[in-house]
């Protein structure tokens, strides 16, 4: 299965033709911000764009631009119809499982949708996730520690048998309370 991804088109996918083409694959993840101004007539026109493209299966969750999607979800989603939208919630294609969840962590960098300062205690996917897909770093899964730890975090592989998401949750346990110790939660 090849899976390939995107975000933050603002409104511009139409636009990728001639800068830049999209491969080809099975499975296309666009991981938010797909609007840049969070309009229903947006959500319409990705959704019209998705229609055209030629991959089997379309995952989409929501960025902070699209707004339409927390403040109109009803409307917003009813004109999703050329994707699997994914809002805290999951899909299974050829056995991999899919989890996706728009929330953006607090900060001054989260403006818009889906954010929350303080970060609400995160909705965490379940154990089984193989591919976790987000506007932004999952709070289950980030350290709120230096790049380095995270980097070395990364390359590190999970105990057999353990889900790549259920390990990094349990590495993540003391990074979190240490993190709410410092109010950064």
């Amino acid at each position: 299965m090849r899976i390939v991804c995107i975000s933050d088109t603002h409104g511009a996918h139409d636009q990728l033709r001639g800068v830049f083409t999209l491969p080809a694959g099975d499975v296309l993840i666009h991981a938010g911000d797909f609007t840049n101004t969070g309009t229903l007539a947006e959500v319409e026109q990705f959704n019209t764009w998705l229609g055209k493209l030629k991959f089997k299966h379309k995952l989409v969750v929501a960025g902070n631009h699209d707004t339409c999607l927390e403040q109109q979800p009803v409307q917003s989603r009813r004109l999703l119809t050329n994707c699997i939208y994914l809002q805290d919630s999951g899909c299974t294609i050829q056995d991999l499982k899919f989890w996706g969840s728009p929330w953006t962590i607090g900060g001054a960098a989260a403006r818009g949708s889906f954010t929350c300062v303080p970060m609400p205690d995160p909705l965490i996917p379940p154990e089984e996730t193989d591919v976790l897909i987000t506007h932004s770093g999952h709070a289950a899964c980030l350290t709120f520690e230096t790049p380095e730890y995270t980097a070395q975090r990364m390359a590190e592989k999970p105990p057999e048998g353990m889900s790549f998401v259920s390990w990094m949750i349990k590495q993540n346990e003391n990074a979190r309370a240490a993190c709410e110790a410092r109010n950064y939660h």
